[in-house]
């Protein structure tokens, strides 16, 4: 890769007496910074997943944009799509449906996942454009959370909702039937 690029990145930790201390990142090399970022993460006692220790699929190159002047970072949750779990699993899951049918993304869309034990995992290589941000991916960093952070009915969720009166209707020892089929 031809050219100079610099990326200045700090990673924080709280510590026990309520100090953060900082680690500044400086460094002129695109695939150097994905290492860096990988040993700062291990440093501060995290586990970090790369992506060829949960099996992901190979990426689509020829779809893959450049993307480095990183402005933001975009937080996600999975919804109610899982529950703490085997995260490689979630991930598979996720880079599959990113990548198949009618989205047919270059791979997974997220640059990187925690799931609810704190390990973070590797997603789409940080040196190219996520795909997780209706039309607003450029120089946003996609991080998704692997965990049910989602309370019934909140954000228009009517299936939570759902699933959420029926279950008060069931506390109150009102019979409440899903689906079709009629019963007797």
């Amino acid at each position: 890769m031809s050219g100079k690029y610099e990326t200045h990145a700090q990673l924080a930790r709280a510590m026990p007496d309520g100090t953060i201390p900082t680690t500044v990142l400086t460094i002129n090399d695109r695939a150097a910074t994905r290492e860096a970022i990988i040993a700062s993460t291990r440093r501060a006692g995290l586990e970090f997943v790369p992506r060829s220790d949960w099996a992901a699929h190979k990426n689509r190159p020829e779809k893959l944009k450049n993307d480095w002047n990183y402005k933001g970072i975009a937080i996600h949750t999975a919804g109610r799509s899982y529950s703490c779990g085997p995260a490689a699993l979630q991930m598979q899951q996720i880079q599959d449906f990113h990548m198949g049918g009618s989205r047919d993304y270059a791979d997974i869309g997220y640059h990187y996942a925690l799931d609810c034990f704190g390990n973070v995992y590797e997603g789409r290589d940080i040196r190219f454009q996520g795909t997780h941000l209706w039309m607003l991916n450029t120089g946003h960093i996609g991080i998704v959370l692997l965990e049910n952070l989602q309370e019934p009915g909140e954000g228009k969720d009517w299936i939570g909702a759902c699933l959420l009166y029926t279950s008060d209707a069931a506390d109150d020892s009102t019979e409440v039937g899903v689906g079709g089929g009629g019963g007797g």
